[in-house]
């Protein structure tokens, strides 16, 4: 785009500003560039364009959420094997139904650490 380039003057709804100028913002782009590359894409290059970046946002959003996961499932672990160990040094018995609540928390959170690295797996096939 050039100085030399036409100039037109367009009325666009409030929020449909705000969304070209975040969008303009987040690539480092002026408003009228965010305007002219959204003119001349094709619309199917648009909806590629929207996936990708919602895609980048889920990935962002579980590689934070994957060290917490792996977290509270070391801890789930570690009560579950201070429990035992109380268990087996002590005798003092220990409530069924505590073992289980341990252990159902620890098959809890080893199964959203799978899921969650699945999907990030799968979305990283997918923006490579």
């Amino acid at each position: 785009m050039t100085d030399r380039d036409p100039m037109i003057h367009v009325r666009v709804p409030a929020p449909l500003r705000d969304e070209i100028q975040e969008f303009a913002r987040k690539h480092g782009r002026s408003m009228s560039a965010e305007i002219v590359l959204r003119l001349s894409q094709k619309p199917e290059e648009v909806l590629e364009s929207e996936a990708e970046s919602f895609l980048r946002e889920e990935a962002a959003d579980l590689e934070v959420q994957i060290p917490g996961i792996k977290w509270e499932l070391n801890q789930a672990h570690k009560r579950l094997g201070e429990m035992f160990a109380m268990l087996v040094e002590t005798r003092i018995p220990v409530a069924d139904d505590k073992i289980a609540l341990l252990q159902s928390q620890t098959r809890f959170y080893r199964a959203r650490l799978e899921e969650a690295e699945s999907r990030l797996r799968r979305i990283r096939r997918i923006i490579k």
